[in-house]
């Protein structure tokens, strides 16, 4: 039996004022890295990339409610700064972001400047994807 690698996330649940406007983009950003999207209900949506080896990652997006359902996201205040993702190169990451802003839809929240400045300081085989 192989156990999953250690410190490999489970799960990550995210939570948005309205899944269903939110859903466009993340089908297309998750769609390229490969996950799949498993499950919607009244609470909103999962999705799961499995591994060759039996691991699997869940990313949802699910529907605020109560008072905080009114509050801007503050990327400084306690909580979720940002999520970030690997990509092998530069390429890579700018087909990435340029096909998920056109799939989606949406305005893109990946942008060029970030890209050239993680290519910057990264390794070309450790560079990653930053999304805010």
């Amino acid at each position: 039996m192989v156990l999953p690698m250690r410190g490999m996330i489970h799960h990550l649940d995210l939570t948005v004022k309205d899944p269903w406007a939110s859903c466009p983009f993340y089908d297309a950003v998750l769609g390229f890295m490969g996950y799949r999207r498993v499950r919607e209900d009244v609470r909103g949506f999962d999705w799961e990339l499995s591994s060759l080896s039996g691991d699997l990652a869940s990313i949802g997006l699910m529907k605020a409610e109560g008072a905080g359902r009114e509050r801007v996201h503050d990327r400084y205040a306690p909580g979720l700064h940002h999520v970030a993702w690997h990509a092998h190169t530069a390429a890579k990451m700018l087909t990435f972001s340029t096909s998920c802003c056109s799939r989606s839809g949406q305005q893109c929240l990946i942008r060029q400047p970030i890209i050239r400045r993680m290519v910057k300081a990264t390794t070309p085989s450790s560079s990653a994807i930053r999304t805010e």
